[in-house]
Protein backbone atom coordinates (compact mmCIF):
# COMPACT_ATOMS: atom_id res chain seq x y z
CA UNK A 1 0.00 0.00 0.00
CA UNK A 2 2.75 2.36 0.95
CA UNK A 3 4.49 1.64 -2.29
CA UNK A 4 1.59 2.37 -4.58
CA UNK A 5 0.76 6.01 -2.79
CA UNK A 6 4.42 6.89 -2.75
CA UNK A 7 4.39 6.37 -6.13
CA UNK A 8 1.71 8.96 -7.06
CA UNK A 9 2.94 11.67 -4.61
CA UNK A 10 6.49 11.27 -6.64
CA UNK A 11 5.01 12.21 -10.05
CA UNK A 12 2.58 15.06 -8.39
CA UNK A 13 5.73 16.64 -6.71
CA UNK A 14 7.92 16.46 -9.80
CA UNK A 15 4.87 18.07 -11.59
CA UNK A 16 4.74 20.89 -8.83
CA UNK A 17 8.15 21.48 -9.43
CA UNK A 18 7.95 21.50 -13.27
CA UNK A 19 5.11 24.12 -13.15
CA UNK A 20 6.55 26.10 -10.81
CA UNK A 21 9.48 26.00 -12.61
CA UNK A 22 8.22 26.81 -15.91
CA UNK A 23 5.78 29.67 -14.12
CA UNK A 24 9.32 31.13 -12.65
CA UNK A 25 10.91 31.37 -15.68
CA UNK A 26 7.82 32.83 -17.84
CA UNK A 27 7.94 35.45 -15.16
CA UNK A 28 11.35 36.37 -14.93
CA UNK A 29 10.99 36.72 -18.67
CA UNK A 30 8.47 39.22 -18.53
CA UNK A 31 10.03 40.97 -16.20
CA UNK A 32 13.33 41.10 -18.03
CA UNK A 33 10.86 42.12 -21.27
CA UNK A 34 9.59 44.98 -19.71
CA UNK A 35 12.78 47.17 -20.11
CA UNK A 36 12.43 46.32 -24.14
CA UNK A 37 8.70 46.87 -24.54
CA UNK A 38 9.04 50.06 -23.07
CA UNK A 39 11.93 51.13 -24.44
CA UNK A 40 10.49 52.89 -27.53
CA UNK A 41 8.54 55.39 -24.98
CA UNK A 42 12.17 55.89 -23.32
CA UNK A 43 13.72 56.67 -26.37
CA UNK A 44 11.75 59.44 -26.89
CA UNK A 45 11.56 61.23 -23.60
CA UNK A 46 15.02 60.43 -22.95
CA UNK A 47 16.20 60.97 -26.52
CA UNK A 48 19.09 64.12 -25.04
CA UNK A 49 20.14 61.70 -22.16
CA UNK A 50 20.92 58.79 -24.85
CA UNK A 51 22.40 61.22 -27.30
CA UNK A 52 24.84 61.55 -24.53
CA UNK A 53 25.76 58.36 -23.29
CA UNK A 54 25.78 57.48 -27.44
CA UNK A 55 28.94 59.59 -27.99
CA UNK A 56 31.23 57.41 -25.94
CA UNK A 57 29.25 54.27 -27.58
CA UNK A 58 27.34 55.14 -30.64
CA UNK A 59 25.84 51.48 -30.69
CA UNK A 60 23.95 51.84 -27.26
CA UNK A 61 20.65 50.99 -27.40
CA UNK A 62 18.23 50.34 -24.62
CA UNK A 63 18.03 46.43 -25.40
CA UNK A 64 21.44 46.17 -24.37
CA UNK A 65 20.72 46.70 -20.92
CA UNK A 66 20.67 43.98 -17.86
CA UNK A 67 18.37 43.55 -15.90
CA UNK A 68 20.35 43.49 -12.29
CA UNK A 69 18.34 43.63 -9.32
CA UNK A 70 14.34 43.74 -8.74
CA UNK A 71 12.61 44.19 -5.21
CA UNK A 72 10.33 46.19 -3.25
CA UNK A 73 10.43 50.08 -3.50
CA UNK A 74 9.90 49.98 0.27
CA UNK A 75 12.21 47.56 0.85
CA UNK A 76 15.25 49.44 -0.72
CA UNK A 77 18.59 49.94 1.69
CA UNK A 78 17.79 54.10 0.69
CA UNK A 79 14.14 54.26 0.96
CA UNK A 80 13.02 56.89 3.63
CA UNK A 81 9.25 57.95 3.98
CA UNK A 82 8.02 61.08 5.78
CA UNK A 83 4.98 63.00 6.00
CA UNK A 84 4.12 65.35 3.12
CA UNK A 85 2.48 68.52 3.72
CA UNK A 86 1.96 70.74 0.90
CA UNK A 87 2.02 73.92 2.88
CA UNK A 88 5.30 73.21 4.49
CA UNK A 89 7.22 71.35 1.48
CA UNK A 90 10.47 70.79 3.43
CA UNK A 91 9.92 67.35 4.57
CA UNK A 92 13.00 65.95 5.82
CA UNK A 93 16.29 67.73 7.81
CA UNK A 94 18.90 66.79 4.96
CA UNK A 95 16.05 68.58 2.00
CA UNK A 96 17.63 71.65 2.33
CA UNK A 97 16.41 73.36 -1.15
CA UNK A 98 12.87 74.99 -0.64
CA UNK A 99 10.95 72.83 -3.25
CA UNK A 100 9.17 76.26 -3.84
CA UNK A 101 12.49 77.05 -5.50
CA UNK A 102 12.55 73.72 -7.04
CA UNK A 103 9.03 74.14 -8.54
CA UNK A 104 9.97 74.54 -12.43
CA UNK A 105 11.93 71.22 -12.16
CA UNK A 106 9.34 68.93 -10.41
CA UNK A 107 8.53 65.97 -12.56
CA UNK A 108 4.76 65.35 -12.29
CA UNK A 109 2.73 62.50 -13.26
CA UNK A 110 -0.04 63.13 -16.12
CA UNK A 111 -2.61 63.42 -13.39
CA UNK A 112 -0.70 65.16 -11.24
CA UNK A 113 -1.29 63.07 -8.38
CA UNK A 114 2.43 62.43 -7.68
CA UNK A 115 6.08 64.37 -8.76
CA UNK A 116 9.37 63.48 -8.85
CA UNK A 117 11.85 65.28 -7.00
CA UNK A 118 15.18 64.45 -8.67
CA UNK A 119 17.39 66.73 -7.24
CA UNK A 120 17.60 66.05 -3.60
CA UNK A 121 21.29 67.37 -3.80
CA UNK A 122 20.62 70.50 -4.91
CA UNK A 123 20.70 73.46 -2.77
CA UNK A 124 18.48 76.52 -4.21
CA UNK A 125 18.15 79.97 -2.40
CA UNK A 126 17.15 83.48 -3.75
CA UNK A 127 19.74 86.22 -3.89
CA UNK A 128 19.44 89.60 -5.07
CA UNK A 129 15.81 88.24 -7.34
CA UNK A 130 17.94 85.31 -8.87
CA UNK A 131 17.60 81.73 -8.02
CA UNK A 132 21.60 80.22 -6.38
CA UNK A 133 22.07 76.91 -6.67
CA UNK A 134 24.65 74.47 -5.69
CA UNK A 135 25.44 70.70 -5.27
CA UNK A 136 25.79 68.83 -2.73
CA UNK A 137 28.09 65.90 -2.33
CA UNK A 138 25.46 63.56 -2.45
CA UNK A 139 22.55 62.98 -4.93
CA UNK A 140 19.18 61.67 -4.07
CA UNK A 141 15.65 61.56 -5.69
CA UNK A 142 12.81 61.17 -3.88
CA UNK A 143 8.30 60.44 -4.95
CA UNK A 144 5.73 62.72 -3.67
CA UNK A 145 2.52 61.17 -3.56
CA UNK A 146 0.17 64.13 -2.82
CA UNK A 147 -3.52 62.38 -2.83
CA UNK A 148 -1.61 60.38 0.34
CA UNK A 149 0.48 63.67 1.48
CA UNK A 150 3.34 61.09 1.45
CA UNK A 151 7.02 62.20 0.57
CA UNK A 152 9.77 59.21 -0.22
CA UNK A 153 13.15 59.08 -0.70
CA UNK A 154 13.51 56.44 -3.16
CA UNK A 155 17.63 56.82 -3.93
CA UNK A 156 20.45 58.22 -2.36
CA UNK A 157 24.33 57.47 -3.39
CA UNK A 158 27.42 59.77 -4.04
CA UNK A 159 29.78 60.74 -5.01
CA UNK A 160 31.18 58.17 -7.85
CA UNK A 161 27.15 57.82 -9.07
CA UNK A 162 24.39 60.35 -9.70
CA UNK A 163 21.07 60.53 -11.33
CA UNK A 164 20.65 62.50 -14.57
CA UNK A 165 16.59 62.63 -15.80
CA UNK A 166 13.81 60.83 -15.45
CA UNK A 167 10.32 60.62 -17.28
CA UNK A 168 6.47 59.21 -16.61
CA UNK A 169 5.36 55.93 -18.77
CA UNK A 170 2.16 56.67 -17.26
CA UNK A 171 0.11 57.83 -14.22
CA UNK A 172 1.56 54.99 -11.71
CA UNK A 173 5.28 54.10 -13.88
CA UNK A 174 8.37 56.09 -13.99
CA UNK A 175 11.97 55.47 -14.70
CA UNK A 176 15.12 57.80 -13.61
CA UNK A 177 18.22 57.40 -15.18
CA UNK A 178 21.87 57.93 -13.95
CA UNK A 179 25.44 56.08 -13.92
CA UNK A 180 28.08 54.70 -11.69
CA UNK A 181 31.76 55.61 -12.09
CA UNK A 182 34.57 53.53 -11.78
CA UNK A 183 36.06 53.83 -8.10
CA UNK A 184 38.55 51.14 -8.73
CA UNK A 185 42.36 52.15 -7.36
CA UNK A 186 42.75 52.33 -11.48
CA UNK A 187 40.66 55.35 -11.15
CA UNK A 188 40.60 58.21 -11.78
CA UNK A 189 43.30 59.69 -14.04
CA UNK A 190 43.60 56.52 -16.24
CA UNK A 191 41.99 55.84 -19.82
CA UNK A 192 40.67 52.75 -19.14
CA UNK A 193 38.18 53.93 -16.31
CA UNK A 194 34.72 53.93 -17.46
CA UNK A 195 31.14 54.97 -16.39
CA UNK A 196 28.05 52.77 -16.86
CA UNK A 197 24.63 53.69 -17.18
CA UNK A 198 21.68 52.81 -14.67
CA UNK A 199 18.30 52.68 -15.13
CA UNK A 200 15.37 52.47 -12.37
CA UNK A 201 12.24 50.99 -13.23
CA UNK A 202 9.73 51.91 -10.82
CA UNK A 203 5.72 50.61 -10.56
CA UNK A 204 4.24 52.53 -7.67
CA UNK A 205 0.96 50.95 -6.96
CA UNK A 206 3.00 47.75 -7.00
CA UNK A 207 5.66 48.99 -4.55
CA UNK A 208 8.49 47.29 -7.12
CA UNK A 209 11.61 48.59 -8.52
CA UNK A 210 13.78 46.84 -11.27
CA UNK A 211 17.27 47.93 -11.50
CA UNK A 212 19.29 48.00 -15.06
CA UNK A 213 22.56 48.42 -15.96
CA UNK A 214 23.86 49.59 -19.77
CA UNK A 215 27.29 48.56 -20.76
CA UNK A 216 30.27 50.28 -19.77
CA UNK A 217 31.53 53.57 -21.55
CA UNK A 218 35.00 55.20 -21.36
CA UNK A 219 34.71 58.01 -18.96
CA UNK A 220 37.03 60.03 -21.40
CA UNK A 221 34.62 59.59 -24.22
CA UNK A 222 31.50 61.29 -22.62
CA UNK A 223 31.99 64.29 -23.74
CA UNK A 224 29.15 66.26 -22.46
CA UNK A 225 28.05 64.09 -19.18
CA UNK A 226 28.83 66.77 -16.68
CA UNK A 227 27.13 69.38 -17.59
CA UNK A 228 24.18 67.78 -18.82
CA UNK A 229 21.85 68.51 -14.63
CA UNK A 230 22.84 72.25 -15.18
CA UNK A 231 21.39 71.98 -18.49
CA UNK A 232 18.98 70.35 -17.67
CA UNK A 233 18.08 72.85 -14.85
CA UNK A 234 18.73 76.06 -16.28
CA UNK A 235 16.02 75.02 -19.32
CA UNK A 236 13.83 75.36 -16.63
CA UNK A 237 15.45 78.05 -14.13
CA UNK A 238 16.51 80.57 -16.66
CA UNK A 239 17.59 83.25 -14.04
CA UNK A 240 19.72 80.61 -12.48
CA UNK A 241 23.15 81.95 -10.96
CA UNK A 242 25.97 79.96 -9.72
CA UNK A 243 27.05 80.21 -5.85
CA UNK A 244 30.02 82.24 -5.32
Amino acid sequence: MSRRVAVPLVGLLLVAVAVWAWWDYGSSSARSGDLERLAPSVEAGLSEWLAVWRQGSPALDLTQFQREHEGAMSAEREYYEAPYDPANPQVASFTNADLRLKAPLLLYSPDRTRFIDLYLGLEMEERDGRVVAGWDVDAGVALVDLSRKKWMRLLYCGPSCGYDDAMWIDNDTFVVVGYYEDISSRCPGRSDCVVQPYLWLYRVSANTVTWYVGPAVPKEALVGHDGYNWRRIRERIPNLADPN
